[in-house]
């Protein structure tokens, strides 16, 4: 792969990916300290950011992260339909606790796939740092 194709690679596909993880860690960090349904609201949000963005870049996702984000957007699939249904049941307000549980363990957030992204935005990030110089 050439530097500027490594370079537009990273610019238009992995850091915008990268960071929109990172706001998405952001919140679910929030929302552990304090399970009330607005940080679940604002956890929702985040990664319905990513989910859009995945759909939308699925032509771009370079050959050794298409696994990883299929394992993403099934999770989030997932969890995105339990969200809405505990949401409807319980009807909460923003200040509500708002404990959120998995139905299976099939449905569990795939930290391997999350750290495969943010391993190969830093190696692609370093080498275009090192190639710079």
């Amino acid at each position: 792969m050439s530097e500027q194709t490594r370079e537009a690679e990273f610019k238009e596909v992995i850091l915008p990916l990268y960071l929109l993880m990172q706001l998405s860690r952001k919140a679910y960090t929030k929302y552990m300290l304090n399970k009330i349904y607005l940080h679940a609201l604002v956890v929702r949000s985040s990664n319905k950011k990513i989910y859009d963005y995945l759909l939308t870049h699925l032509s771009l996702i370079p050959e050794p992260l298409q696994d990883d984000v299929l394992e993403l957007l099934n999770h989030y699939d997932i969890w995105m339909e339990q969200f809405s249904e505990f949401e409807t049941l319980k009807q909460p307000a923003l200040a509500d606790p708002f404990i959120f549980y998995h139905i299976d363990e099939h449905s569990s957030f795939p930290k391997n796939a999350e750290q495969q992204i943010f391993d190969y935005y830093h190696h692609l990030n370093n080498s275009i740092k090192i190639n710079n110089r």
